[in-house]
């Protein structure tokens, strides 16, 4: 008869689900679910509120969101209305703790890997979690170097971020990206040939802002920054600057070498390390990270057992900031960016608001509780001043009754909205 969801941070969302279960001997009829109690509005209810019946015996999953957007306990009750003559109405006691919300923390989580010979194909030899709202960054080496055609697992699309071969092409890095719904499973790399030996691992990072989840991104082998894959000479080290373009970044490398260990440089943390094959014709991978807390000039280095081959990517992260406050703005005069939010009671539309005291580039999307974009109302310049964009549904139909997230960019800042559209 309740429902706890622990501790939650702001701006996501957790789910758990309750049975409801006609143990009578006759049908009852559901005539409302609805959400009520001082914290409703920081619940959902994912399959709407609409009425039902249920047969003698049969019995039904109700799932219920908890979605703070503010710090602290909340309570609710989770309210079904029926024809029960004893039980009517049913409340499900809701709680939920909400914690300070996931800003400027880029965080790894996990990793898997796998390994293959002689193929063309690669996968990770166990499943790796599913978790919406991550980033998932697949990273391939080879021996010889063949690029990868495909990337394919866990139900999401994968495009590609950057390769890098060695300076003599005996092996090669690539990196590509995933971030939506998916489902645990493994990972599958498919090359353009076959391959004496390679190496997949597959990280897993939570708090990326997965609107524009990187920064900078710079690869090199013995020949240099974006170096060619013929006329190098095999190094015992690498060392290049990168330079970090925003607070809290974090800073993911890969590096592709023949048959030799990886020591990385100061500050970086070695996540995962595998090689796959024999003798001559063993591939090596690992991944490292490390966090900067201050944008600018960093230096990206490392040292192999031996002498070798080798190619490197690295890739900032930049984390998920701005929580918008639903504060009105000032209406004659707009001293800085911001977003304001109407919630939605009847008609067809609501709104957003953006106020910025010069013209610059604006993007608002809207998202689902659980994540997924549904549209985006406006990407493109953007005058100084207020700008009101209504927000309507499909064919000018009504929105949905729910919550939804907004996301906007004004100029470099970024801001989160809620939107409670009733009907």
């Amino acid at each position: 008869m309740s429902l706890d969801f622990g501790e939650i941070p702001a701006w996501t969302t957790s789910s758990q689900s309750t049975l409801l279960w006609n143990e009578g001997d006759a049908p009852l009829q559901v005539t409302s679910i609805a959400l009520v109690g001082a914290d409703s509005l920081e619940f959902a209810i994912p399959g709407g509120g609409a009425g039902f019946s249920l047969s003698p015996g049969d019995s039904t999953t109700l799932e219920v969101l908890f979605a703070p957007v503010t710090t602290g306990s909340k309570s609710a009750a989770l309210r079904i209305s029926s024809d029960d003559p004893d039980e009517n109405p049913l409340d499900v006691a809701l709680a939920g703790v909400g914690v300070a919300p996931l800003e400027g923390m880029v965080a790894f989580e996990e990793s898997v890997r796998g390994d293959s010979e002689g193929s063309s194909t690669v996968t990770t030899s166990s499943s790796i979690s599913a978790v919406e709202g991550h980033l998932y960054l697949a990273t391939v080496a080879s021996k010889g170097f063949a690029s990868i055609t495909s990337l394919t697992g866990l139900d999401l699309d994968w495009t590609a971020v950057r390769t890098q071969c060695s300076g003599r092409d005996q092996t090669g890095v690539q990196v590509w990206m995933a971030s939506g719904s998916p489902s645990a499973g493994p990972v599958t790399a498919t090359l353009e040939n076959s391959v004496d030996s390679a190496v997949i691992i597959v990280s897993r990072y939570s708090g990326v802002d997965l609107d524009t989840p990187f920064g900078s991104i710079g690869s090199v082998n013995t020949n240099g920054f974006d170096g060619g894959c013929s006329g190098g000479e095999d190094d015992t080290e690498y060392d290049f600057e990168m330079t970090t373009t925003v607070q809290d970044a974090l800073l993911f490398v890969a590096v592709a070498m023949r048959n030799r260990q990886h020591t990385p440089g100061p500050g970086f943390v070695l996540r995962d390390e595998s090689l796959a094959g024999a003798g001559g014709a063993i591939s090596s991978l690992a991944v490292l990270d490390q966090e900067f807390e201050t944008p600018g000039v960093v230096s990206v280095e490392g040292t192999f057992s031996g002498d070798v081959d080798y190619a490197v990517v690295a890739i900032e992260l930049r984390p998920f900031v701005g929580i918008a406050k639903n504060a009105p703005l000032e209406v004659d005069t707009v001293s800085r960016p911001g977003l304001l939010l109407c919630n939605g009671i009847g008609g067809e539309a609501a709104w957003v608001e953006l106020a910025s005291p010069r013209p610059q580039p604006a993007r608002v999307r809207i998202y689902d509780v659980r994540g997924r974009l549904l549209t985006t109302l406006w990407n493109g310049p953007m005058p100084a001043g207020r700008t009101r964009i209504e927000w309507v549904g499909a064919d000018r139909r009504a929105i949905a009754a729910g919550i939804y997230f907004v996301r906007a960019e004004i100029g470099a800042q970024r801001f989160t909205g809620k939107v409670l559209v009733l009907r």
